[in-house]
């Protein structure tokens, strides 16, 4: 509702999405690819927030260039007329530290991201606290950032954790500050605790 209500037009992608292009070689190895990473978290979390740069990819291939948006990202000013001027042949992150909360890009840098994805070979780097581990923001953040077609777009998304984040155009409500500020009621929606914090 926050993306829509300032004129973009919403597409959530999710398991059957990618299921339904099984049938196409490049999905089936990109799937493939990304279950053999490994991965510290349970229940396929990373290759499922790997599968969305495939989304992506499969989507901006009807459309052209599009925004990519993690569901807790708020939109609460950000209109359509302010990503025109970014180049769809770039990843535009609007994160310094390669959280893919928020990115504007088009085929050609998605072509790129999931190519340079298919062909990973794992390195020792790709680790978290001495155990093998993978997620598609250590790839970008490790990989993704050295290459040309990056921009980063510092505060573009606000996190909780910054300042400035109760006047920023978009805002991140990351899990961990979710729990640590909700740990007595979890059983509230986190869509509810976001409007506790600032209502749209």
């Amino acid at each position: 509702m926050s993306w829509e209500r300032q004129g973009f037009t919403c597409v959530v992608t999710g398991k059957d999405f990618i299921d339904s292009k099984m049938g196409c070689e490049g999905v089936r190895k990109f799937c493939e690819k990304v279950d053999s990473f490994p991965s510290v978290n349970g229940g396929g979390f990373d290759g499922a927030s790997f599968r969305r740069w495939l989304a992506a990819f499969l989507l901006a291939g009807e459309v052209g260039e599009l925004c990519v948006s993690e569901g807790d990202v708020i939109n609460y000013s950000l209109k359509r007329r302010d990503v025109f001027g970014l180049s769809g042949s770039e990843f535009n992150i609007g994160d310094t530290d390669g959280c893919p909360a928020f990115v504007f890009c088009g085929v050609g840098a998605l072509n790129k991201l999931v190519q340079s994805i298919v062909n990973h070979e794992l390195r020792p780097e790709d680790s978290y606290h001495g155990r093998p581990h993978l997620s598609d923001q250590d790839f970008i953040a490790r990989y993704t950032a050295k290459e040309a077609w990056y921009n980063s777009m510092p505060d573009v998304v606000k996190s909780v954790f910054s300042n400035g984040w109760n006047e920023g155009k978009l805002v991140h409500y990351g899990t961990p500050f979710f729990i640590a500020n909700n740990v007595e009621t979890l059983h509230t929606a986190k869509v509810d605790f976001i409007q506790q914090l600032r209502p749209l």
